[in-house]
């Protein structure tokens, strides 16, 4: 039999422990807290002035963008109407599909990964240029934000600030970028795709990394269809590189199960979705 002393004690030595893993805990936390927040000030001192120039060029990306005239795309009106009669009277957005669908100018949207972020400038902006525009000009300055950082581990010094300063100044990446049209969001997403492939050649044993490279490459073709040559040349490009075995097995099955997950929704009606595939109009593809 255990005295009631015995268990008082026992319960005792037990609060007392208990307090003082709460207190190491604590301290552990605080710690941590103390030591990222020290590693964030010595990044930011120690990039201060990249880090300035990237602001800058959000600024200027940003600035006056819904006041920038609207005749450098001008059929932005007719390939957004299902967003816009969506925003307006609740239409369905049936057009948008994850079909693969003759992507040219004028049917900008049916693509999905062009249509969301449209309509939800809408949703938020209201109909004008400012609301049609912003979204995808964010996703181009993180396309820029991106390519710097790959380009950043091909080149150690201060290359890949310059490349990506003239690129984000030049005037066809403007206005492109910024008039809210597919043209310039297809070069968006083949930016952001070059740049993941980039990282995942230099960080061959993440996975993840290279399953979201892949899903970059499966997303090109809701792009404008002058890109829809870049899927299946990188594709290449990678199988290539795993024969001289630059990329490890697992990362290369991850690359394409990510590049095939967008794949799936033509399984059905293979043959016409590589017909539109290969034989879209697009503007600038001749067939």
């Amino acid at each position: 039999m255990i005295s009631k002393g015995a268990k008082a004690m026992s319960n005792s030595q037990r609060q007392d422990t208990n307090i003082e893993n709460e207190t190491s805990t604590d301290a552990l936390n605080k710690n941590t807290q103390r030591n990222f927040l020290k590693k964030l000030l010595n990044y930011l001192r120690n990039n201060i002035f990249e880090l300035a120039i990237l602001s800058i060029l959000l600024v200027f990306m940003l600035f006056q963008l819904g006041s920038y005239p609207g005749w450098f795309d001008a059929v932005v009106e007719h390939m957004i109407h299902p967003q816009v009669n969506n925003v307006l009277d609740g239409t369905p957005m049936n057009e948008m599909t994850w079909k693969w669908t003759d992507m040219h100018q004028h049917g900008g949207g049916a693509s999905p990964v062009y249509g969301w972020p449209i309509w939800l400038g809408v949703k938020i902006f209201g109909l004008s240029l400012f609301g049609v525009r912003i979204f995808t000009t964010l996703i181009a300055f993180f396309s820029i934000l991106l390519l710097y950082f790959s380009t950043k581990r091909l080149f150690q010094n201060k290359f890949a600030l310059i490349f990506v300063v003239l690129l984000a100044t030049s005037p066809w990446y403007l206005i492109n970028s910024r008039s809210g049209g597919i043209v310039g969001f297809g070069f968006t997403l083949v930016t952001l795709a070059l740049s993941l492939l980039i990282l995942m050649f230099k960080k061959q044993n993440s996975v993840m990394l290279a399953f979201l490279t892949g899903i970059s490459i499966g997303l090109l073709p809701y792009g404008h269809a002058s890109t829809r040559a870049f899927p299946p040349l990188i594709i290449i490009f990678v199988l290539f590189c795993f024969f001289i075995k630059k990329i490890r097995l697992v990362p290369l099955i991850s690359f394409i199960m990510g590049c095939f997950l967008l794949f799936l929704p033509q399984i059905n009606t293979l043959d016409e979705s590589l017909h539109v595939y290969f034989f879209a109009r697009g503007e600038s593809l001749s067939v």
